[in-house]
């Protein structure tokens, strides 16, 4: 069976869309949503860059053992994941930010899960995954990019919708069409 290159380029799009998230590397702008599991632990971790995290809208009770951010290949490796950042124990958080950067040598490479870790005992207080921020270029929100989603960003923009403004910069113009074809043209 031979297959013609705009066939083969369908073939390899496809099969790339459907590897798991957990097969590429977190990359900046990933978040991880903390579950609650205990100590009130809640918040959001942005991958900053390669050797920086930030946890966002951070709580924390301060109590616990021994409390450190930890890094995992996944949500069950946690105990034989890697401590980042300081103690925890004593420092209660109530919706601010932590930055985090990793140890030296260490990249976000190949960690893909984040926990709020009770070394001693050892149990998470709170833990995600990182995920890959939402496509915006897929506006009729079908997970491919097509046509629609032009028409669909018209048609916002049209009824001067601020989800058209892909400049962010407040008002509808031209720009925010040049912005909206750059992020179709980059693909999700």
């Amino acid at each position: 069976m031979s297959r013609t290159p705009a066939s083969l380029i369908a073939t390899l799009t496809a099969v790339a869309c459907a590897v798991p998230a957990l097969a590429q590397a977190p990359a900046p702008g990933w978040t991880a949503e903390l579950s609650t599991l205990s100590h009130g632990v809640r918040g959001t971790v942005v991958v900053v860059d390669d050797t920086t995290i930030r946890i966002d809208d951070f709580f924390f009770d301060g109590r616990g053992l021994d409390v450190r951010v930890y890094l995992g290949e996944d949500e069950g490796s946690f105990a034989s994941g890697i401590a980042v950042g300081p103690q925890l124990l004593g420092m209660p958080f109530a919706g601010g930010s932590l930055t985090i950067d990793l140890p030296d040598g260490v990249t976000i490479d190949g960690w893909h899960a984040v926990s709020i870790w009770c070394v001693d005992v050892p149990v998470s207080f709170g833990q995600g995954t990182f995920m890959a921020p939402p496509c915006r270029a897929d506006m009729d929100g079908d997970g491919e990019l097509t046509i629609f989603d032009f028409l669909a960003f018209q048609n916002e923009f049209d009824a001067g919708d601020l989800a058209a403004d892909f400049d962010g910069d407040g008002e509808l113009t031209i720009f925010d069409f040049l912005a909206f074809q750059n992020e179709f043209d980059a693909g999700c």
